[in-house]
Order: C-alpha cells, then sequence, then structure tokens
C-alpha cells in the first residue's frame, strides 16, 4: 500500500466532447496531495504561464497518480502534449497510474462479487455507475451531485475559459476543479482505509493493470471505426421487409404481435386526398405524396407503431415452459420472465415463440444497431472491468445525452459489421486467438487436477473442436464410424481417427466436407458450453442462441433434443475426463468462505439456499459470491482468457503509440476489442504480412503468463469491410 505522501491525484477540464471532439481539448490541470493530515489542490490553466512546464513536471513525478476515470483525464493529455506520450505510457507502465473508479470495483468484487453495486450510509444497497459523487457519497455521506448534474454548472462551461488565465477565473469555476482533485485523493485515502477489513486487498494489487487495461480500451474509443452509410441503408431496407406483417404472420394471428399503422388521412378526407394523390390503400402513400396532401389542407393520423401483447406473450412463454419441464422465472415484481435468457432457454420448444425470438433478433438491429450508426466514424464505449473480469462494450444509453456516435462493438449482429470499413489508405488487420477459453481451461486443469487430456490435444496442434468433433461423429453416426474402421483397420485409436476426420475438411465430395462441418460445429457449443456447468436443458438454448445449433430441429422434438443433449455431455465427459476432476475441484475448494450462500425466492414464494462460490485469477484478483456455473466458467474460461486478452490490448497500445518500442506498429491504431480478437487499422501498403506477425506475436506474448503450459495460437486477415468469417489469404509468397 502506498503512502499518503507518495501519493497524487489529478483531474482535467475540458471544453464539451461531441463528434470529432471524443477526447476533448485540455483547459486546465488540477493537483492533490497531502500535507499532514490535510489535502491541498492547485490548479493551473492553459491559459497561465508555465503550463506547459507544468504539465511535464506532473508526468514527471515519481508519486502515485490516482485519478477518477484516469483514462479519460491521461488521454487529454495525450491529445494536448502527443510529445509527452512516452512519459505518459511510462507512468502507466511503472504501475504509477491508478484510478478510484477501478479500485472500488476490485474492492467490492472481492467481498460481494458485484461491480456495479454501493451501500449507502443508511444500509441500502442500488446499482449505481460508481460515479464520483456517488462515491463520495458512500464513503463520506456528502451529497455533491448538484454540482455533477446542474446543467448551468461551471462542469460544462471551462470552453468559455480556455484562453484566460485563472488569475481571472470567477471562484465558482476555480473550486469546482480543484474540488475535483480532492474529492479525488481523499476517495483513494477513504478506499486504502476500508481495504484491511475487506477482502479487498488480495485484489488491489492487480489495480495497476486493471488502469492499464482502461487507458488502453479508452484509446480505441477515442479512434473510432469508419463507417459505410450506404450499407446501414441496404440494411435497413432489407428489415423492411424481414420485418413485413406476412413475414411475422405467426405472431399476428396468435394476438402476440399487434401491427402497426402508417399514419393516414382522416377518414373525411379520404375522398379529398385520392381526388390529390391518387392511391389504393392508405399504407401506399409515400413520403413525398404526403407533403403535397399536407399542404393542400389534408390531415393525418399519428403512426402507430407495433407492440407486444406482454400477458399473452407471457402466456406463451408459461405454456413453452410446460412442454420443456422448467418452470418460468419470475421478475422482481412476480410477472412471467420474457427476458432472453429466459427466450434462450426456451429455443425451439414452440414455432410461434421461435418467430417471437427470430423478430428480436431482427427489432435489435432496428433499435440498437442502426441507429447507433449516426456519423461516418461510430466510437465504441468499453467498460473495462466487468464481474467475470471480461470488459463490455456499449453504445449511447437510455436516459443519458449522446455525446458523440456510439456503440457496442462486442454484440455486433453479424448483419450489422459489414457496416464497419477501413478508413481510406488503410486496412483491418483482425487478429483473434485460437480456441482461447479451451486453452485457458486446459491450463486451470493442469494446476488444479495436475494433467489435462485437452491440453494434450491443443499443444499436439490439434484443432480441438475437430477433436471433439470426431468423437461426436464416431458415436452418433454408425455409418460413419464403419468407414472409418474399415480405412483404419483394427488399429485404430483417437489420434488416427482425429487424422482420418480432418483430413475431411478438405474433400472434393461437398457431402463429405459438410459432414466435417456439421460434427466440428456440433462440437463448439458442446466444448464449450458444458464446461461451464451447464445443464442439458440449459445447453439446448445456449447452442442455439450462441452457435446456431438447433438441437430440436436436428432430432425432431424437444424430447428427443435432451436426450442428443445428455449423449453430447457423456461424449464430452469421455473425450476429457480430467473434467470432473476440475467440477469436483470447484465444488470442494471454491466455497466462498465471506458470502456462503444466498436467498433464492421461487416462484411458489418459498426460499432456497444457493450456495456461493470465489474464485482468484491468474493475475491476482478475487471474484467472490458467485453461482456455481459462474465459478466453472470464470475461474477455468471467461476470466484468465480475459485477463490475457486486455493484457495483450495494453502492450499493442504501447506498440502503436509509443515510441520507444521502436514497432512497425508505430502509428498505427487499434479500434475494436471482441474478448478474444482485437481489429487494428494498419496502412495499406507492403508490410501488412509483418504487422500482422507483429500483432500476432504481442498477442501470444501476453496470454502466455496466463497459460505457461498450453500452446497459444492466433489467427491473422485483412480486410476493408469487417466480416467475422474473413480468413487470411497468402500469396505465392506465403505474405498475407
Amino acid at each position: 500500500m502506498a503512502q499518503r505522501h507518495d501519493v497524487l491525484s489529478f483531474d482535467t477540464e475540458t471544453d464539451l466532447i461531441g463528434p470529432g471532439n471524443v477526447v476533448p481539448n485540455l483547459v486546465c490541470l488540477q493537483l492533490g496531495w497531502f500535507e499532514g493530515e490535510d489535502i491541498v489542490t492547485s490548479l493551473i490553466a492553459r491559459a497561465d504561464p508555465g503550463f506547459n512546464e507544468a504539465v511535464e513536471a506532473f508526468l514527471r513525478d515519481p508519486r502515485l497518480k490516482v485519478g477518477h476515470f484516469a483514462a479519460f483525464d491521461m488521454a487529454v493529455l495525450l491529445k494536448a502534449f502527443p510529445q509527452h506520450a512516452e512519459l505518459i505510457f511510462q507512468n502507466y507502465a511503472d504501475g504509477r497510474v491508478v484510478c478510484t473508479k477501478l479500485r472500488e470495483k476490485l474492492a467490492t468484487l472481492s467481498t460481494s462479487g458485484r461491480v456495479d453495486e454501493i451501500v449507502l450510509p443508511d444500509g441500502s444497497r442500488r446499482r449505481a455507475s460508481l460515479t464520483m459523487d456517488e462515491l463520495v457519497l458512500k464513503h463520506f455521506a456528502v451529497d455533491i451531485s448538484a454540482d455533477k448534474k446542474d446543467p448551468d454548472s461551471w462542469r460544462l462551461r471551462y470552453v468559455e475559459l480556455r484562453d484566460i488565465s485563472s488569475s481571472q477565473w470567477p471562484e465558482e469555476a476555480l473550486r469546482y476543479a480543484r474540488d475535483d482533485g480532492f474529492w479525488t485523493l481523499a476517495l483513494w485515502q477513504a478506499q486504502e482505509e476500508a481495504a484491511p477489513n475487506e477482502a479487498g486487498p488480495r485484489s488491489m494489487a492487480c489495480q495497476a493493470f486493471r488502469a492499464q487495461v482502461d487507458f488502453a480500451l479508452y484509446l480505441q474509443t477515442a479512434w473510432g471505426m469508419a463507417v459505410d452509410l450506404q450499407e446501414r441503408d441496404r440494411i435497413a431496407e432489407m428489415l423492411s421487409g424481414e420485418l413485413a406483417p406476412e413475414k411475422l404472420a405467426p405472431l399476428i394471428e396468435a394476438g402476440i404481435l399487434r401491427p402497426g399503422e402508417s399514419p393516414r388521412p382522416h377518414s373525411r378526407q379520404v375522398a379529398k386526398a385520392r381526388e390529390i394523390v391518387p392511391f389504393n390503400d392508405s399504407s401506399d402513400i409515400t413520403p413525398e405524396q404526403r407533403a403535397v396532401l399536407e399542404a393542400a389542407g389534408i390531415k393525418f393520423t399519428a403512426a402507430v407503431e407495433p407492440s407486444i401483447d406482454t400477458k399473452l406473450l407471457q402466456e406463451l412463454v408459461t405454456s413453452a415452459c410446460g412442454k420443456v419441464g422448467i418452470e418460468p422465472e419470475q421478475t422482481p415484481t412476480g410477472a412471467i420472465s420474457t427476458d432472453a435468457e429466459m427466450l434462450d432457454a426456451l429455443a425451439g420448444a414452440d414455432t410461434v415463440l421461435d418467430c417471437f425470438i427470430h423478430r428480436q433478433g431482427l427489432m435489435k438491429l432496428v433499435t440498437t444497431e442502426l441507429p447507433a450508426l449516426t456519423g461516418a466514424v461510430v466510437h465504441p464505449n468499453y467498460d473495462s472491468l466487468k464481474e467475470t473480469l471480461r470488459s463490455s462494450s456499449y453504445g449511447n444509453r437510455k436516459g443519458r445525452p449522446a455525446l458523440y456516435p456510439a456503440t457496442n462493438i462486442q454484440q455486433k449482429d453479424p448483419r450489422a459489421r459489414g457496416c464497419f470499413v477501413a478508413r481510406e489508405g488503410q486496412v483491418l488487420l483482425s487478429v483473434d486467438y485460437s480456441a482461447l477459453e479451451l486453452c485457458t481451461l486446459a491450463q486451470r486443469q493442469i494446476k488444479v487436477v495436475g494433467s489435462s487430456r485437452l491440453a494434450d490435444v491443443i499443444n499436439s496442434g490439434r484443432d480441438p473442436h475437430a477433436y471433439l468433433g470426431s468423437l461426436l461423429a464416431l458415436h452418433l453416426s454408425p455409418e460413419w464410424r464403419e468407414v472409418a474402421r474399415e480405412s483404419l483397420g483394427d488399429a485404430a485409436t483417437v489420434d488416427t481417427l482425429y487424422d482420418y476426420f480432418i483430413a475431411m475438411k478438405k474433400s472434393e465430395n461437398p457431402e463429405v466436407r459438410e459432414f466435417f462441418t456439421k460434427y466440428r460445429t456440433l462440437a463448439k457449443p458442446t466444448g464449450l458450453g458444458y464446461p461451464g456447468g451447464l445443464g442439458c436443458r440449459t445447453f439446448i438454448g445456449f447452442a442455439k442462441t450462441t452457435y446456431g445449433v438447433d438441437l430440436v430441429a436436428l432430432t425432431g422434438s424437444y424430447e428427443a433434443a435432451l436426450v442428443l443433449a445428455q449423449q453430447l455431455k457423456d461424449i464430452w465427459f469421455e473425450a476429457f475426463p480430467e473434467q470432473r476432476a476440475y467440477f469436483e475441484w470447484v465444488n470442494r475448494d471454491c466455497r466462498d468462505p465471506i458470502n456462503s450462500t444466498r436467498t433464492v425466492i421461487k416462484e411458489d414464494g418459498s426460499a432456497r439456499e444457493q450456495t456461493l462460490y470465489a474464485y482468484t485469477s491468474p493475475m491476482g484478483v478475487y471474484r467472490a459470491g458467485c453461482s456455481y456455473t459462474s465459478a466453472c466458467n470464470g475461474s477455468g474460461m471467461q476470466t484468465p482468457a480475459a485477463e490475457g486478452a486486455l493484457q495483450a490490448c495494453w502492450w499493442l497500445a504501447q506498440a502503436c503509440f509509443r515510441p520507444s518500442f521502436d514497432s512497425i506498429l508505430y502509428g498505427c491504431r487499434p479500434v475494436a476489442f471482441i474478448h478474444d480478437e482485437v481489429i487494428t487499422e494498419v496502412p495499406d501498403d507492403a508490410l501488412l504480412h509483418e504487422r500482422a506477425l507483429a500483432v500476432c506475436e504481442i498477442m501470444v506474448e501476453s496470454m502466455r503468463e496466463i497459460c505457461p503450459d498450453v500452446k497459444i495460437a492466433c489467427n491473422p486477415a485483412a480486410m476493408r469491410r469487417w466480416n467475422k468469417k474473413a480468413e487470411a489469404v497468402y500469396d505465392e509468397r506465403g505474405r498475407l
């Protein structure tokens, strides 16, 4: 733990954030430090004499630098002083930048298992965005929200002072800025004092790394991705056809979907309207015709948007739950849940419900994806620390002003990905890990079990999905089993069977290639779903929603799908027997000693106690209060994969921004991070191949700390338009 005299808080005030100005221009820098028991603050404005020297002195100061959302303020300094990029990155590399927002998350993750919850002075809990005013209220019972939320406060007006010396600033402008420096340091001290009484210290050791990650991801937000607006419009036209009433007839006939209505002339004016503009049906009136009619005095009704009868939908969900033998989940108000998780579990159980699920997928494009694409450049926002220790991305949030075009890049519908393109003179270089979560699972198995067949498969260079796929084909396809045995003879082994199966991928016979694809595809949800502790019923929805593998369609009924799901699980256990010991380890050694149980209220009003689990990540973060499936999935797959991939983002940012790295990637820009994939915008020149190798090297080396015993591989692909299916193409010299 740092000593108080070794700590310096920092904050900036800027002009307004907006399109083309995601990282705004610097107006002033505020600092805070301890003198005895007191916190002292200072402020220097860009219009003050010696401002440049003061910023450089701050960056060279050896003390620990504490910010609240430090990544933003450091990005502001980087924009204002690009000549100090080396100093800024060196501060991060030395572990001399931390963030009070991230520190709060690490502390709560280690105690309650939540990262977005605060306990107020009265003991109540609520979800929070962990803004400064929320944390000041939590730690000091002081409400400073008026300063933060008042639209007329100086927080939004510093652009007025950009060219004015701080000696001439209004006192209120000086106070607001200095207060931020004061409260940032006060929060750091409160977190330090609270940590010894909590489990926080075991996670606080990771605070500098999480600050590095936060900065790297914020730089991606700042740069953004270019958008092809014509492609956006083409998708909008496609959606119009797919959401036409005739395509959604099952929902309309069931009464669940109430069709919308276009604006139409008032009934008493229809005849007059037809005299002016001939039309058969009011829905056929074009916007241009409507303008003519309105100019002639024709009044139109308001448009009626399509809507869902939630009562009928809940009845349908309840009926589908009865078909598959599961209890419908309830919302906190007692209503039947129709959220995505509930619907995923019912995928394939009812044709009308499947039609609703399909519509929901399209409506995401209508309501979320396309509305986000409002500019030539769109910026993915990131939350760099979630409960699983993964990151998440998000667009403009409801109820908040849209400061700039933003989008959730990590949950991008494949049909919308084609809207994202490289800027002129650039290409998008996508590099993703090969079977990353299986690699981290194999590493965890080696650590807690002592051996891993999965690791043996990966280290031998075999495709783990194809390996499992060959065993699924062996057990589930008697015809193929006989053909394979005839070809391989009595000496056939699982390894020779794999070789025989993988060769089918390049067969000249399309039916043979299709067979290979079918069973390898079936292996992906099997090998990635069951390690997370899924049951067979949940697995059916997971397979369809995540990988498009519809077990109900494959087998003909939900009951048969359940049988197949159990068969897949049994074959998976046979292929990787160490997994049983891994589950035993979670059950035995991962019980949460702080939060032993959680009370869960069932549908009938009865209560049951849910056992809670905890685990420590490879980089030392302690996650408390999670369910059994979260512990299985998180400890072996999501968490270690996230830590290694996020570390790659940090090293890639250094290669692209930091002069001393002397990297071929210097000047390139990472533009998107999608869990196991990084997209970097690089020049469209003769060095593409070398740059791809450089990114691959960074990503492989970043995972080596996480997976020292398991081989890590990366797959590069270059594209002008983002496409998840893009594959590497090499010329006759073997160059990308």
